[in-house]
């Protein structure tokens, strides 16, 4: 049974560093937040405290605080207390899935209006015997405009799914 258990806790960790990992980038924040996030998305849903984090990513308690409240400053994680108890126990934010879909919704509106505004500075400064370049990269911006306002609307579906969930 001992054995089991060993197992059961070497992928929740691989699993939690690989996540961690994703999130650094997907996230833009700090590997130390990363791994914090992954604990709390993967390991705890009531709420985890100050020490607990500590002692579960081996790091010294500056760097848990400071990452914490990189965290805490994104609206990633909230926290919140008990009565008569003094420590804090942080978790992920109710809204997080929504804000981070608001953000992949912005992002594509933002890479949409580049992509039509470069399309439309080409098409109006065409260039003599540039005809074929320039179709072959109108046709590449066509085909990104494409996607991006495809990945728009699956964001946008998603987020109503994650609202309806909620529910």
């Amino acid at each position: 049974m001992a054995e089991k258990n060993t197992l059961k806790q070497q992928i929740k960790e691989e699993l939690i560093e690989d996540f961690g990992k994703f999130m650094e980038a997907d996230s833009k924040v700090p590997p130390l937040a990363a791994r914090m996030l992954a604990h709390l998305i993967i390991d705890n849903h009531k709420g985890i405290t100050f020490e607990e984090m500590v002692d579960l990513l081996k790091a010294s308690k500056s760097s848990v605080f400071t990452n914490l409240n990189i965290l805490l400053h994104k609206g990633r994680i909230i926290y919140y207390t008990l009565p008569g108890d003094r420590k804090k126990y942080y978790t992920v934010a109710p809204d997080d899935s929504i804000d981070q879909m608001d953000e992949r919704i912005k992002e594509c509106e933002r890479k949409l209006s580049l992509c039509r505004k470069i399309m439309a500075y080409k098409q109006s400064n065409q260039q003599a015997g540039m005809e074929k370049c320039l179709t072959m990269q109108l046709a590449h911006l066509q085909s990104a405009i494409h996607f991006l306002e495809q990945y728009k609307t699956l964001c946008e579906e998603h987020k109503k799914q994650i609202i309806h969930l909620k529910k």
